[in-house]
């Protein structure tokens, strides 16, 4: 029974520590990660620009100020909107792109302040 324990244990060891392979370039050895974080970082960046695109060609959300980022086709959206429609809205045109596969809506709702009626003067 306790050398059951022992192989077990060593086991667990063995197989925790382990690290996956490290993905195969173009001609077929392993990279020490460089390219493939190079790739990534490019693919996080054409990301971006098309949920920015995205968002600019909805006629309401052009106008605000809403933060893009994206890592590795999660895209994380940031700013203040006025209402709730509009933060779905943004949500929305940022899901329907391509290799998104995630939406972090971080859009605060800060509603618009009434403009306020200029005081009357003493008299």
């Amino acid at each position: 029974m306790r050398t059951f324990a022992t192989v077990v244990l060593m086991s667990v060891l063995v197989c925790g520590c382990s690290r996956p392979p490290l993905p195969k370039t173009e001609s077929g050895s392993s990279s020490a990660g460089a390219s493939a974080m190079a790739k990534h970082g490019t693919g996080d960046a054409a990301l971006k620009a098309k949920v920015k695109a995205a968002l600019a060609n909805d006629v309401g959300l052009k106008t605000l100020n809403i933060g893009v980022d994206s890592n590795g086709g999660v895209v994380t959206l940031k700013g203040q909107v006025d209402t709730l429609d509009t933060k779905q809205r943004a949500q929305a045109a940022a899901q329907s792109v391509r290799g998104v596969t995630w939406v972090q809506n971080q859009l605060s709702i800060a509603p618009k302040a009434e403009p306020s009626a200029p005081p009357k003067a003493p008299g």
